[in-house]
């Protein structure tokens, strides 16, 4: 959008939010003051600034790899801490997640998404499954370990040597715990899970709860483990498999 007449004529089109390219004051305004959801295109301080001003809290970061990309992004974290950034422009499959990882980024968007060849060719299923692989890149999904649950510290600690004996591997003890190296992990009290449970790593714990929560995959609240800032490093899933129950680890 470049002026006030074409948002307001998408408005009237049936459009629930705006995003311009650039910073559009006349456009910004008119949307504030007519409670119309708009991310502005930003990409220096004063934009930003500016958008900050009128309360808004998501902007548009574009054309993000010609300014700097990351590394911008990191530097306006410090004066601009409450502002989120959606980076556009020469954001791509490779570098995506590299945007992602920076806590002031809500999302990314690019071309690459819908790549213009399968638009034209109206293949959605196509779409629809390149759409899926970013997805799964995105939040990286790998076997972190399998947990073993057996009653007692002694039938644990038994269980720990004979897999390091197996795989070649340290015995790490913790505190109601014991780790074959990075491969199993072995309680001496009972956990969720009948036969033991499964360790998924994710680079990304929010958008990782969130894509289970579309799918209406529960968190076992009561075994969710937090860090000192309060955001979730581990949490248990309600759902089991096979008698084995899932939980989500942070990388």
């Amino acid at each position: 959008m470049h002026n006030v007449a074409q948002a307001q004529a998408a408005v009237e089109a049936g459009a629930e939010f705006i995003i311009t390219s650039a910073y559009n004051p006349q456009v910004t305004n008119w949307c504030v003051e007519n409670h119309i959801d708009i991310m502005p295109g930003t990409v220096s301080p004063a934009d930003i600034e500016a958008a900050n001003g009128l309360g808004l809290e998501v902007c548009k970061f574009f054309p993000a790899g010609a300014y700097g990309g990351p590394k911008t992004l990191k530097a306006l974290a410090g004066p601009f801490a409450a502002m989120k950034f959606i980076p556009t422009g020469g954001v791509n499959y490779d570098n995506m997640n590299e945007y992602l990882d920076l806590p002031n980024v809500a999302a990314v968007g690019g071309s690459f998404i819908a790549p213009s060849d399968l638009v034209k060719a109206k293949d959605w299923d196509a779409i629809a499954a390149h759409c899926q692989k970013i997805v799964c890149h995105m939040l990286d999904f790998t076997l972190g370990h399998v947990g073993l649950h057996v009653p007692g510290c002694s039938e644990a600690e038994a269980v720990t040597d004979g897999l390091c004996r197996l795989m070649a591997q340290d015995k790490i003890p913790g505190s109601d715990n014991f780790f074959a190296g990075p491969i199993a992990e072995i309680f001496d009290h009972e956990m969720p899970g009948t036969n033991g449970h499964i360790c998924i790593d994710t680079r990304d714990m929010p958008r990782a709860l969130a894509f289970y929560r579309r799918q209406g995959i529960a968190l076992d609240e009561e075994h969710c483990y937090r860090d000192e800032k309060g955001n979730i490093k581990v949490a248990f899933l309600k759902e089991t498999v096979g008698g084995f129950s899932i939980h989500l680890r942070r990388k």
